[in-house]
């Protein structure tokens, strides 16, 4: 008797459950490394500021020593045009001396905030709105043997701005929370929705081993970029080209996992909406040109040369942006594998049992035989470690063989006399085109 699964056990909503952990833990991991971030440098920073107040508390200390108690007057003329604010306290409490208001004006000063985090720490710090003056200032205290000496900075105009994070990397933090949700949000979309009229057994396969590998390729990305945001939170004081260098590897990663996600969707529009990319009549030459044009620094970079024959039409009836993906991850696929110096050779014979049939070829150094059948399986990677460094995401080849099969034909991968890769595939004509032959 067949097994009936309830609504939420059916792969499709399994996957879809799936998919939004994925996203609700790229929400956290990017909440965490912006709170991580604004707290760490925060704390820094406020220490930073500390150790300077604690620097003017310590010459003035020194003034004091050489001068009577009666010329603390002249502290104003010698701090100048600063708008810090100096008061002296006695240990009682008393305020001796403050540069912004006549001390016999104010009152005790013993249970201040910062005068009593002083008296039982050494120093002490505090925010908050001066009763005289109705200012908010940052104040800091230090305590020595017959007075203590507070330091304050208008909070609002200066201090506010000294504990200010770096926006900056703040903003990149946000971007990256961004990226990261709309791009688990996309692959959510695209792999929930579509999977409601194939078979459950299918289904089941095919979103086990698609979150499997998911979660795996999303792994690397994600700890590089935890790992250079880490390192910046924790070191705030870093030197700029530093700072500069794990702000770029970060970018670097966040385009990896961009070109992961782009990819992904891709392959699921290819696989349950196939009617999303419409065909229409179009120079297949010209798009190939177009291919080379647009990577040829990266060829010339590789040493690699493409031999291709002369200018011609090459009228079928595609899809623009599906015929430019797969000869450009061909391309793509021959520069990450098959070694510098190699020639590539693109030839083609029109009008065959209505198909174009095309020759895609690389003199390198090969694939060995066993790995040949999975070529154009999802993820497959004959060198990970190697393929993952260049910053391949696994899928270039399966974006071809499913481009080849929207366009009506096959796939298949050779190597011949155990020397390079050739590609063979073809290219249905439209029926238009066909009944011309």
């Amino acid at each position: 008797m067949a097994t009936v699964l309830h609504p939420e056990d059916r792969p499709a909503n399994l996957i879809a459950k799936i998919c939004a952990y994925f996203f609700i833990l790229s929400l956290l991991f990017g909440c965490c490394v912006v709170a991580v971030h604004f707290f760490f440098e925060r704390h820094y920073k406020k220490e930073a500021l500390n150790h300077t107040l604690e620097q003017s508390t310590l010459w003035i200390d020194h003034y004091l020593q050489q001068a009577p108690l009666s010329s603390l007057d002249s502290l104003t003329g010698i701090l100048g045009q600063t708008n810090m604010r100096v008061t002296i306290v006695d240990i009682g409490g008393k305020v001796k001396y403050d540069n912004h208001l006549f001390s016999n004006d104010l009152d005790n000063h013993l249970f201040r905030p910062e005068i009593v985090q002083a008296s039982k720490q050494g120093v002490g710090s505090h925010i908050r709105k001066s009763a005289s003056t109705q200012i908010s200032y940052y104040y800091f205290v230090k305590r020595f043997d017959h007075y203590f000496i507070r330091t304050a900075l208008p909070y609002q105009t200066q201090a506010s701005r000294i504990l200010a994070p770096s926006y900056l990397l703040l903003c990149f933090s946000g971007a990256l929370l961004l990226m990261l949700a709309a791009g688990m949000f996309m692959v959510w979309k695209h792999l929930g929705q579509q999977m409601a009229g194939k078979q459950q057994e299918e289904e089941r396969h095919i979103r086990q081993e698609l979150t499997q590998n998911l979660s795996h390729e999303l792994k690397t990305p994600v700890s590089s970029i935890l790992g250079y945001m880490e390192t910046l939170a924790l070191n705030p004081r870093l030197e700029p080209e530093k700072v500069r260098f794990f702000i770029e590897r970060s970018y670097v990663q966040t385009q990896r996992l961009s070109q992961l996600i782009e990819d992904i969707s891709l392959l699921t529009r290819l696989d349950y909406a196939p009617d999303k990319f419409p065909l229409e009549p179009i120079d297949l030459y010209e798009v190939i040109q177009n291919v080379i044009q647009d990577i040829s620094l990266q060829l010339s970079d590789h040493s690699i040369s493409v031999s291709l024959p002369p200018l011609q039409r090459l009228m079928v009836q595609g899809n623009p942006s599906l015929l430019y993906s797969i000869f450009r991850n061909l391309f793509d696929n021959t520069m990450a594998h098959a070694g510098k110096g190699v020639t590539i050779s693109i030839s083609w014979q029109e009008k065959i049992d209505q198909y174009i049939h095309f020759t895609f070829s690389d003199n390198g150094q090969g694939v060995s035989p066993e790995h040949l059948p999975h070529l154009f399986d999802r993820f497959y990677r004959i060198d990970s470690g190697r393929s993952r460094k260049q910053g391949g995401t696994g899928l270039g080849l399966s974006i071809v063989k499913n481009g080849v099969l929207t366009h009506g034909g096959t796939i298949e991968a050779k190597t011949i006399n155990g020397k390079g890769l050739t590609f063979f595939f073809k290219i249905k004509l439209s029926p238009s085109i066909a009944k011309k032959m």
